[in-house]
């Protein structure tokens, strides 16, 4: 059996109906935050239907999207963002 064929076999047996169990419990486990960077708060909240943090000013603009799951991943960016 080549790895074309075990791949496909592996494909064949997955379990497809978990799939959306799993990523609605991963997604339930993701956490709101601020960051302040000067004087300015920003605050970051996930969305689960598109799985990005939305980032907020501290007027309510929106500021931008980060593709990521973890809070923590989500400030590093924006900050990374903020100082180009």
């Amino acid at each position: 059996m080549n790895l074309l064929e075990r791949i496909e076999d592996y494909l064949d047996e997955m379990d497809y109906s978990k799939i959306q169990g799993n990523a609605e419990k991963m997604a339930s486990k993701a956490t709101d935050g601020t960051l302040k960077v000067g004087k300015e708060v920003y605050t970051l909240t996930f969305n689960p239907k598109q799985w990005t943090y939305e980032v907020t000013n501290s007027k309510g603009e929106h500021v931008t999207n980060f593709n990521t799951k973890k809070l923590s991943q989500a400030k590093k960016f924006l900050k990374d963002w903020l100082a180009n």
